[in-house]
């Protein structure tokens, strides 16, 4: 310690500083951060750099673990958080540009070989529902969106409709990709980490898999895949929104140091239905996810049109742990790149008064009352 004091006759916010503050802190046995505030902050997934910090480097604002920031520090936003309420303080942030958006799902109603499937293994999911209420969020808005649906959601036809949905996007507009359906993981090939996220995608015959369950392989999409198709099909000043009603998808965007999204600046969050590890809940009547997401938009739609994603965020967790079910539990995820949740605009704003679909009373197959069916 004493050496390292030598060489740190510098500003106290460089990131030398930091790292000579988190020795000192261990020679003292005084947690760290409390050396950073003065008093010992909760351990949360999600923390704020110390002020002195975020003043220099405003583009990080936030990591899982801040004792590592100075050991491995590199000028990336990158933010990950689960089922915590996520900062909501700060201005309104203006709505800027168009939205144009991908909505993507499957039930596996198509699927006559796997265990997906109604012939051969567990299905239909109730996915349809997830599915509707997107497209009802998406007309009500005012937003350009293109649906795929069960044997139209191969992954040739997800990228080609990627690329097409991203071209149509020019800077400063949001970019909103969707998907309800299965979600799973495939071991890494790369060993760049152990395993891939997945979305269990079908042929052009509907078959999401085989009963050898190596068929897999040749039909879903890799998050490795879905992040490259959309920085590469997207501006770097367009805004990239992903939401994902699916098992295992905690982090389908891949937001790293070295991704392409951290390498582009570009400002990107995802929020998805559950962890990695987890598995994504249904209702009968669409995912708990998709669901507490619409009743977020309603929470919000008359009061604001220039609600934050941190606020919608935040009362979808509201909303999704007053309506679990017992004996499971999903931890709803937000991440991101480059810009924070509370500096990001929600793009999808009704422009009238809004009634989540989840909040309406079934009518048999004509669907949900208030639900826009097109």
């Amino acid at each position: 310690l004493k050496l390292f004091r030598i060489f740190t006759v510098v500003s106290p916010l460089s990131p030398a500083w930091y790292v000579y503050h988190r020795l000192q802190a261990k020679e003292r046995s005084i947690p760290f951060m409390a050396t950073m505030t003065r008093e010992v902050q909760p351990q949360t997934h999600y923390q704020p750099l110390p002020p002195q910090m975020a003043a220099t480097y405003p583009q990080v604002h936030s990591m899982l673990n801040p004792h590592l920031v100075a050991a491995s520090f590199q000028p990336v936003g990158i933010h990950q958080h689960y089922n915590e309420q996520a900062h909501d303080h700060g201005e309104d942030v203006p709505h800027e540009g168009q939205v144009h958006m991908l909505i993507t799902g499957i039930d596996y109603a198509c699927d006559t070989q796997s265990w997906a499937g109604p012939v051969k293994g567990h299905g239909p999911l109730d996915t349809k529902f997830a599915f509707e209420m997107m497209k009802d969020l998406a007309w009500k808005s005012g937003a350009d969106y293109m649906t795929l649906w069960n044997e139209q959601c191969t992954s040739e036809g997800i990228i080609e409709a990627i690329r097409e949905v991203g071209a149509k996007c020019q800077p400063d507009d949001t970019f909103i990709f969707y998907y309800t359906g299965h979600g799973d993981q495939l071991p890494n090939p790369t060993g760049h980490e152990h395993m891939d996220q997945c979305l269990c995608l079908v042929d052009a015959n509907g078959n999401t898999d085989d009963a050898t369950m190596t068929y897999r392989q040749q039909v879903w999409l890799r998050d490795d895949t879905l992040a490259k198709t959309i920085t590469d099909s997207t501006d770097p000043k367009v805004k990239v929104l992903v939401l994902v009603d699916a098992c295992h998808s905690g982090t389908i965007c891949d937001f790293t140091e070295d991704s392409a999204w951290a390498r582009r600046r570009q400002r990107a969050i995802s929020i998805s239905g559950c962890e990695d590890n987890q598995t994504s809940a249904g209702t009968g009547r669409g995912g708990m996810f998709t669901r507490a997401l619409t009743k977020a938009v309603q929470g919000i739609s008359a009061d604001s049109s220039n609600a934050k994603v941190s606020s919608i965020y935040n009362l979808t967790l509201q909303h999704y742990n007053q309506d679990k079910r017992p004996g499971h539990t999903q931890n709803i995820a937000i991440h991101g790149c480059a810009v924070r949740p509370n500096e990001m605009c929600w793009p999808l704003h009704p422009k009238k008064t809004y009634s989540s679909p989840a909040n309406a009373k079934w009518k048999g197959r004509g669907g949900m009352t208030g639900l826009h069916l097109h």
